[in-house]
């Protein structure tokens, strides 16, 4: 009777040793892990410690290059207003030029869509 307590003790202490082992191995796959870990978080910290200034330099630049945007736009409106004035100014002094001669010319294509475009069209 006493051999087959001291046998099932040996085959409980076997199998604790064995729980044992696979433990220690498990320690040691996760102190490893959490070592590459900590490596991979400090890389990424080094690479990404200057991120916060640069994202906020390229807003300054951004809200700049939108500012000078606006000012074009409305620049570029001007100018689209006195183009349209002076086409205007053109199709005026080229019918009044016509009137003046006495005699009535006919109309070109282009003096037509011109004048269609402008609102002077004859109806």
């Amino acid at each position: 009777m006493v051999a087959v307590v001291i046998g099932i003790n040996v085959l409980i202490a076997m199998g604790c040793w064995y729980v044992a082992w696979r433990v220690w191995k498990l320690r040691s796959a996760l102190s490893k892990a959490a070592d590459a870990l900590i490596s991979a978080e400090r890389a990424t910290h080094r690479v990404l410690s200057g991120a916060p200034r640069g994202i906020g330099k390229g807003e300054i630049g951004v809200s700049h290059l939108r500012q000078q945007y606006r000012l074009l736009e409305v620049k570029l409106l001007r100018v689209q207003q006195i183009l349209k004035l002076l086409g205007l100014g053109q199709l005026v002094w080229q019918w009044y030029g016509k009137q003046g001669d006495g005699k009535k010319l006919p109309r070109s294509k282009s003096m037509n869509r011109r004048a269609a475009k402008t609102g002077l069209a004859k109806s």
